[in-house]
C-alpha cells in the first residue's frame, strides 16, 4: 500500500485506514457514536482543522453564483449507498436534493454517488428523485454513449499547478 505521496504509510496511517474501512459502511448514527467513543477514549474533542472543514451554507451559495461551478447533490451523511436499505438510500438522496434546492433557490439536477458506490437500485432512486445525471468514480472520459446516471469522473488530487496543467493538457488534448 502506497500513500498519495508515494511513500509507504506509517503505522498510524495504517490504523486510521483500517478503522475507516470498518466505519465507512456503518449507518451515520452508529458511525458517529463509535467516533465519539474513540474521541473520549483518546481524550480528544471533535473538530476539524480550518483547512479541512466543509463549506458553510453561505460559501456554497457564493460558489454557486459564479459561472464555473454547478452544485450537485451528494447525500446527507456520505454513506456507502450499497450498505443501506432502499428506504435509507431514498432518504439520503431525496433529502440532499431538497436541502440544496432550498439553499440555492432552484432545482438541483446533478448527483454524485459517495465514494462512487451505488447499485442499480441507487441509480433508479436518483432518476426517480428528478436528477438528470449522476457521476460515478469510473476513471474515463464522458462519451456520447455514456450512461447519464453512471458518468465517469476524474479524481483531482493535491497536485501543484504544473502537474494539474499537464494533466488538463493530456485530458483535453490542449
Amino acid at each position: 500500500m502506497e500513500s498519495r505521496t508515494g511513500r509507504s504509510p506509517t503505522p498510524r496511517q495504517l490504523v486510521y485506514y483500517e478503522v475507516w474501512k470498518l466505519l465507512r459502511v456503518l449507518p451515520a448514527g452508529d458511525r458517529d457514536r463509535i467516533l465519539d467513543r474513540l474521541l473520549t477514549w483518546a481524550g480528544m474533542t471533535a473538530g476539524s482543522r480550518s483547512t479541512h472543514r466543509s463549506l458553510t451554507r453561505a460559501e456554497v451559495a457564493t460558489l454557486e453564483r459564479g459561472s464555473l461551478v454547478e452544485i450537485g447533490a451528494h447525500t446527507i451523511a456520505h454513506p456507502f449507498l450499497c450498505s443501506l436499505p432502499l428506504s435509507s438510500q431514498q432518504e439520503e438522496i431525496y433529502h440532499s436534493k431538497a436541502q440544496l434546492e432550498e439553499l440555492l433557490g432552484h432545482e438541483v439536477t446533478s448527483f454524485s454517488y459517495p465514494f462512487g458506490n451505488y447499485t442499480s437500485d441507487s441509480v433508479a432512486i436518483v432518476r426517480d428523485a428528478g436528477f438528470n445525471c449522476a457521476c460515478a468514480t469510473i476513471h474515463a472520459s464522458v462519451q456520447r454513449h455514456s450512461n447519464l446516471f453512471e458518468l465517469p469522473r476524474v479524481e483531482i488530487q493535491n497536485w501543484n499547478g504544473e502537474e494539474f496543467a499537464r494533466r488538463l493538457s493530456r485530458w483535453f488534448d490542449v
